[in-house]
């Protein structure tokens, strides 16, 4: 699974790390930070891949000016 077309409706934290071509720990942070939404079942995080999606399109807005 290489792309969110790909993806299962909800993905691993190295599932993810995967698809978003970051690490592991990265995609932890921005969980931690709340700006990936996660869920916890019994003692494994699940991302939603709506979650993702919606973060992806987050990410593509305009870029912010200095």
């Amino acid at each position: 699974m290489n792309t969110l077309a790909d993806a299962p409706q909800v993905l691993t934290i190295r599932e993810a790390a995967q698809v978003l071509r970051l690490a592991e720990n990265t995609v932890y942070a921005a969980i931690h930070r709340g700006e990936l939404p996660a869920r916890r079942v019994g003692r494994r995080l699940l991302i939603p891949r709506e979650a993702l999606e919606r973060f992806l399109a987050d990410a593509q807005g305009p870029a912010k000016s200095r």
